[in-house]
């Protein structure tokens, strides 16, 4: 648009030199064929040259606007992005304090679940030991009663053996 503008102000400006030229040379009109005169020429490229130029400048004004507008909803969209980084980084630093937390979390579980499995092993352990004792003792407390109720027969035994001797010697 700026170039037609450009080139219109040159093709006006030749063409004052040469209706001045052809004035001078042969008087009016020569240089155009029909019956304008070289001045409604040059009147009607400047109205032409005018028009153009209102044109490129609605053309301007119209691509401000638009530029206007484009910046409002860049600046609306770049407002946007700003806000949902903002909100993923929160998720995010949400996410890895949550991570961090049931990691420990597990962990923490992890050791106490050994710590109880390690005690269940030594009680059970203890149990069995205990269970062995108790069983010896037990073998060795019958054993030991049946020696003595074995013996106290003997003893009774000896006793009425001894009695049936004593009345038998006398």
């Amino acid at each position: 648009m700026q170039q037609q503008i450009h080139f219109m102000e040159l093709e006006l400006k030749i063409l004052k030199e040469k209706v001045v030229e052809d004035e001078k040379k042969s008087g009016i009109g020569s240089l155009f064929d029909d019956e304008k005169s070289s001045f409604q020429h040059i009147s009607l490229l400047k109205q032409k040259y005018q028009k153009m130029r209102r044109d490129y400048d609605r053309r301007i004004e119209e691509l401000n606007k638009l530029k206007l507008k484009i910046i409002g909803e860049q600046f609306v969209l770049d407002s946007q992005i700003n806000i949902m980084l903002s909100q993923n980084q929160k998720v995010e630093d949400q996410q890895r304090d949550y991570n961090g937390g049931y990691m420990k979390r597990h962990s923490e579980l992890d050791r106490e679940l050994k710590e109880v499995s390690k005690q269940r092993v030594d009680t059970e352990s203890d149990v069995r030991d205990h269970e062995k004792e108790q069983d010896r003792e037990a073998n060795e407390n019958y054993e030991s009663t049946m020696y003595i109720i074995k013996d106290n027969t003997f003893d009774e035994l000896n006793k009425v053996r001894h009695k049936m001797e004593i009345e038998l010697y006398t």
